[in-house]
Order: C-alpha cells, then sequence, then structure tokens
C-alpha cells in the first residue's frame, strides 16, 4: 500500500523533471542561437577590420607619395624661383 502511495508522487516528480529538462533545452537551443548570430557579427567585424585595414595602408601610401611629390614640387618651385632672380637681376643690368 505505501508503495501505491508512493509512486504517483515519483510521477509527479518524474514530470517535473521532465519539465525542467525541457526548458533547459530550450535555454540551451537559445543559447546556441545567441552564439551562433554573436559569431556571425563578429566574423563580419573581423572582415570589415580587414578592409579597413587594408584601405587604411593603400591611403598611407598614397599620402607617403603625395608628400614625396610634394617635396620635389616645393624643391623644383625653389630652384625656380632662384633662377627667376637670377634672370631678374641679369635683366635689370642688361636695362
Amino acid at each position: 500500500m505505501a508503495l501505491v502511495a508512493v509512486a504517483p508522487a515519483l510521477a509527479a516528480e518524474i514530470d517535473a523533471l521532465r519539465g525542467k529538462v525541457g526548458d533547459a533545452r530550450e535555454e540551451a537551443a537559445a543559447l546556441g542561437e545567441e552564439i551562433r548570430a554573436a559569431h556571425q557579427r563578429y566574423s563580419a567585424a573581423q572582415e570589415e577590420a580587414a578592409a579597413a585595414a587594408d584601405r587604411e595602408e593603400e591611403l598611407s601610401g598614397l599620402l607617403a607619395s603625395g608628400r614625396e611629390r610634394a617635396a620635389r614640387l616645393a624643391a623644383d618651385v625653389a630652384t625656380a624661383e632662384r633662377r627667376l632672380a637670377r634672370e631678374k637681376r641679369r635683366l635689370r643690368r642688361a636695362r
């Protein structure tokens, strides 16, 4: 008789545990989806960062080239200005 009274209590406890297991599985599945989504966002951010780094490197190279060209042009201008000043002096003397 005692066994018959324990059986419904055990059945209720088993059902409660099954419910908890089911809830835990659902939570684990939801967490798995969150992790997958976060991983996809992370991968996309990594790709974006790599593209930005490539673009930065390209722009840095262009900037360096531009600075070198500007320095050459500044030297050319200085040379031309000196030559112009010489020619002006020569012209004044010739008058």
